[in-house]
């Protein structure tokens, strides 16, 4: 398992998560329904919301599996925010960043990771909008569109909810 990389602007990053003020608030139901649609759109295990703190990644939004946090160090996230385009991994054992991390090899076994960032309104990237599988699978260019645009929907939200 490869631990990511630290984004060059991480502290600018982190004070523009920060002046957000929406780590550890409660649920939101806009978002939950953007997760549970996720799933069903792309037939997946799990999609989830996450922002990327300086030690953890948080799921502000979370649909099929029972996690609110996971340490920064093994989070799929982590990597997906050092990219402006989506992440994608087909099959996460022949992924040399992620085919020892515990979530592959431990329950619940996972398999696929797809994600798009998700960016505060001044446009730094605080964290993804992510679909996980326990089977490989393909990802295709209309597959990724539906990303982004979902991806767009959860900003928008974030930024009516929580700009500063």
């Amino acid at each position: 398992m490869l631990t990511a990389a630290i984004p060059a602007a991480e502290e600018k990053r982190l004070a523009a998560l920060y002046r957000l003020d929406i780590l550890d608030s409660p649920p939101l139901a806009q978002l939950d329904e953007v997760t549970r649609l996720a799933c069903e759109e792309f037939n997946v295990a799990v999609s989830g919301v996450t922002l990327i703190d300086r030690h953890r990644q948080w799921f502000k939004s979370i649909h099929g599996y029972d996690i609110r946090e996971t340490s920064r160090e093994v989070a799929f996230c982590a990597h997906a925010i050092l990219e402006e385009d989506c992440l994608v991994v087909e099959d996460l054992n022949k992924d040399p960043r992620f085919e020892f991390n515990p979530f592959v090899i431990n329950e619940p076994h996972l398999r696929f990771y797809a994600s798009c960032p998700i960016h505060d309104p001044t446009g730094f990237r605080i964290g993804t909008l992510c679909l996980f599988d326990v089977k490989p699978r393909t990802f295709d260019c209309t597959d990724r569109a539906k990303l982004v645009e979902l991806a767009r929907i959860v900003e928008e939200r974030i930024a009516l909810e929580y700009a500063y």
